[in-house]
């Protein structure tokens, strides 16, 4: 009995090992979790539009593959409230951003928003936004991978200071509890 389960444990430790292997075999993959965490106002600037980026490290869970979920965002506004293609509510921003899926092992996904990305839309009152991502590459298992993905979000600004942009005042998120879904196809 002991030799069976020894056995059994032998081959679900080969089985794993294989599946986490994506460019070694050619086998493409699709990995769907959750993130909870908190950003922060940063030193960085992606798009130069004096308002700060967010950087986050945050947990990653709902899968096995990764552990956390990192990086850092930012938009530009292209519109508030009632004046663009959102609703009454929503404010129109132009996404930016460079994440990290961070796996067990330490191997890295990476994944950017591409240039070409829809226009999000805002409601504080009912944060749901839906941001296609592009795969990248990566390191160690993730060397060379593509493929794409979407985030969707959930944040919720916790802490915002007044800023001038153009001569209009908006408020820039300082602190944000972020939370949302990821959905990954990696070849």
């Amino acid at each position: 009995m002991n030799t069976l389960r020894i056995l059994t444990i032998a081959a679900m430790t080969l089985v794993l090992s294989a599946a986490d292997h994506v460019k070694a075999n050619g086998n493409a993959f699709v990995v769907n979790g959750k993130w909870a965490g908190t950003a922060f106002a940063s030193t960085i600037d992606i798009n130069s539009d004096g308002i700060a980026a967010r950087t986050f490290v945050v947990n990653a869970y709902g899968q096995d593959r990764f552990t956390s979920f990192e990086g850092t965002a930012d938009s530009g506004l292209i519109a508030l409230p009632g004046q663009g293609n959102c609703g009454p509510n929503a404010i129109e921003l132009q996404a930016f951003g460079t994440f990290t899926f961070r796996g067990r092992n330490n191997d890295a996904l990476f994944a950017d928003v591409p240039f070409d990305a829809p226009h999000l839309c805002f409601d504080p009152a009912n944060p749901d936004e839906l941001l296609p991502i592009r795969i990248t590459g990566g390191t160690s298992r993730y060397a060379g991978a593509t493929g794409t993905g979407t985030l969707r979000l959930h944040d919720i600004v916790r802490l915002a200071v007044p800023v001038i942009i153009g001569g209009v005042a908006v408020e820039a998120p300082v602190m944000i509890e972020t939370q949302g879904e990821f959905s990954l196809s990696v070849q």
